[in-house]
């Protein structure tokens, strides 16, 4: 008896004192369970607060303690049967040796409805899915997530610090069958959500650049074409596309090529775009003046026995033609006296073999050859456009340069974050240097305007405005055998307006043209004046700058009236009785929104954008959505409560722009998002 009660004596110490902490651990798990909580992921918006991803709540991850499943093999074919996994997936998570385990990830509510329903006592935890409810607009701008909600490319990589959050986590209570409890005495740890950011995007001319896009495809026979918009005062991108595109909601289902921001990654040899730098440069030095004249009648030049032409043979040309009809001859004659090393030094300072600085991974700095790998042939092809690689962003900050009276800017695609109280913080313009005079700027920029009214751009003409561009024609380099294909080619224009007061640019690139034209001034041109002129109809104030007519055009605007409720048809044939062009996007009976909005005034010949859409219906739990833009803040929110609708805002002030957008059907409970500026 004495021995046994020694026995039990020791046994007792070595649980209680030796192994205590031990113990604790192992029952501490036994008992609880540590449940991570995933943060919101900050959204994406446009310019004027129009949301371009959306998280959908309705997703659950499943977990489970492996060490409590009796019966592991019958789970795993239980779970398999709903999702369609391999049973073995499950089976071999279900042999770890860890307290939790995640079975699945954002798996539908049902299927753990379903699993709770056959007795299996698994861990719920509520998630979202990132989509996009754009679908393919601005798809590789903003890029996609993976399942953990990482960014994998585009905004949604370049941004992740801000978007993706701080994880929190929760101490769950297990009872006797395993079933977790939530009790709010033990330790947990708040999740910090991400922050929302807002692009410089422009959702409308986004949309206008990928519509105006898509033809190039089938109509040109063009492998992929690009463009892009920008503001030259500050440096903002309000457009960039490439098409074909993808869905960045599925985004397996398109090979990777598609998902590149190729104005971004994709270098091209320029050709007569590459023009304006040797012109500004003898601008800048003195060397040549407008009216310089240059003998171009042999129509060629021989440099090393290699002959360089002209498309057809000009005679004597002043400097300002040379640009205006790009003659390689006269180009290549008026630059040859300019030494290698200050050639090399003006291309460098336009931007040229540098990153531009965008918050975009994956930029390329472009290939400039250093002057000692120079051949005799270098500096003659060099100042027409052959020998340098180049990015669409790079080729427009450039002109971009000359658009903002020679001062070169940072290119950016995030306009701010939003603080917690829904006011925007935005991000100030970058300055990177001023690489030509105010004055050159302003006698180049005449130069171009000549180029669109006679030279080589003349199908980029917009009546009533001055546009100043540059087409640009190169063949393709044969990588496989060297030299230059015959038969492909990179067509490009390069563009802004209004020339005396650039308040946009526009730079289209066409990928292998193969349609019976191929020609800069032929393909890429239109495109450039379709997009400006739809950009000009959202804009028709930009008619009254400038020097030129600017009493007449602004007496000649008409104010465009409230078209929205109204009968598609009647409010297309007011317009088009007023002399507006109509593009109506959508199908249905009414029209739900216009842009420009009603009282702005426009010229006649503007197009009006229409967004059709059903009749709207009372009853039934649909109402109509009220119009808000223009009402401070309070009074829109109390309009909306009043109807059912779950308000979201940002900003503070007047209301300047809502969504959905007036006239459009909702269910009470909707949410209505409305984006306030003071």
């Amino acid at each position: 008896m004495v021995g046994g009660a020694v026995a039990v004596f020791i046994r007792l110490v070595m649980l209680q004192i030796v192994m205590s902490r031990d113990l604790t651990k192992t029952a501490e798990g036994q008992y609880y369970t540590r449940m991570e909580i995933e943060p919101r992921r900050g959204a994406i918006f446009d310019r004027n607060g129009r949301p371009l991803t959306t998280d959908l709540g309705d997703y659950v991850t499943l977990g489970v303690n492996p060490k409590r499943v009796i019966k592991p093999v019958d789970l795993a074919r239980d779970i398999s049967r709903l999702t369609g996994r391999p049973a073995e997936y499950y089976l071999k998570r279900l042999k770890r040796d860890s307290e939790y385990v995640v079975l699945d990830r954002k798996v539908p509510p049902a299927v753990a409805d379903k699993l709770e329903i056959k007795g299996w006592q698994l861990l719920r935890q509520h998630e979202t899915r990132r989509t996009y409810p754009q679908h393919e607009l601005a798809a590789q701008l903003i890029g996609f997530t993976d399942i953990d909600s990482k960014g994998i490319s585009g905004v949604e990589l370049a941004c992740e610090p801000l978007l993706k959050g701080e994880k929190g986590w929760r101490t769950l209570q297990l009872d006797v069958r395993g079933k977790p409890h939530i009790d709010g005495s033990l330790p947990a740890k708040t999740p910090v959500d991400g922050v929302d950011v807002a692009l410089t995007i422009d959702f409308a001319i986004q949309s206008i650049v990928e519509e105006e896009l898509l033809p190039a495809i089938s109509e040109e026979h063009a492998e992929t074409a690009s463009a892009l918009v920008l503001d030259p005062r500050n440096g903002e991108l309000l457009a960039i596309s490439t098409v074909p595109g993808y869905d960045p909601n599925v985004p397996e289902k398109a090979p990777q090529e598609r998902q590149k921001i190729r104005p971004v990654v994709d270098l091209f040899e320029p050709g007569s775009t590459f023009k304006a730098f040797g012109a500004a440069y003898l601008l800048e030095k003195g060397i040549a003046k407008p009216a310089t004249r240059v003998d171009c009648s042999d129509g060629y030049v021989k440099i090393y026995n290699k002959k360089i032409s002209d498309s057809k043979k000009h005679g004597v040309m002043t400097f300002e033609d040379v640009v205006a009809y790009s003659s390689n001859v006269g180009m290549i004659k008026l630059t040859q006296d300019i030494s290698p090393d200050n050639l090399y030094k003006a291309i460098r300072l336009f931007g040229f073999a540098e990153k531009t600085g965008i918050e975009l991974q994956g930029e390329v700095s472009g290939i400039l050859p250093k002057v000692k790998q120079w051949s005799g042939l270098t500096q003659p092809n060099l100042v027409i456009g052959q020998g340098i690689g180049v990015t669409m962003l790079q080729m427009a900050m450039a002109y971009g340069a000359i658009a903002n009276d020679g001062v070169l800017m940072t290119p950016t695609v995030i306009k701010g974050r939003y603080a917690s109280d829904g006011t925007l913080i935005e991000e100030p313009p970058m300055e990177v240097r001023r690489v030509i005079s105010k004055q050159t700027a302003r006698t180049l920029t005449g130069f171009l305007t000549k180029v669109v009214e006679k030279g080589t751009a003349t199908r980029a003409k917009i009546e009533g405005i001055a546009v100043a561009g540059k087409t640009g024609t190169a063949q393709k380099i044969n990588t496989e055998h060297g030299g230059y294909y015959k038969d492909r080619f990179v067509s490009s224009f390069v563009g802004y307006f209004p020339a005396e007061e650039p308040r946009y640019l526009v730079m289209v690139l066409l990928d292998e043209p193969k349609g019976d034209l191929h020609q800069g001034g032929q393909v890429a041109a239109p495109i450039f004046k379709r997009i400006s002129e739809r950009i000009i109809g959202l804009n028709p104030e930009l008619r009254t700058v400038g020097k030129k007519g600017k009493k007449s055009v602004a007496n000649s605007l008409v104010a465009l009236p409230d078209l929205r409720n109204r009968p598609s048809d009647k409010a297309i044939a007011s317009l088009k009785k007023l002399g507006f062009e109509v593009r109506t996007h959508g199908e249905g009976a009414v029209v739900c929104d216009q842009l420009p909005s009603p009282g702005v005034k426009g010229n006649k010949g503007d197009t009006v954008e229409l967004t059709l859409g059903p009749a709207p219906r009372r009853g039934g739990g649909q109402i109509v959505v009220p119009y808000l833009t223009g009402l401070s803040l309070r009074e829109a929110i109390a309009k909306a409560s009043k109807l059912g609708l779950n308000v979201q805002f940002k900003g503070s002030g007047r209301v300047v722009q809502q969504l959905p957008n007036s006239g459009a059907r909702a269910a009470q409970g909707d949410v209505l998002t409305l984006l306030a500026a003071s």
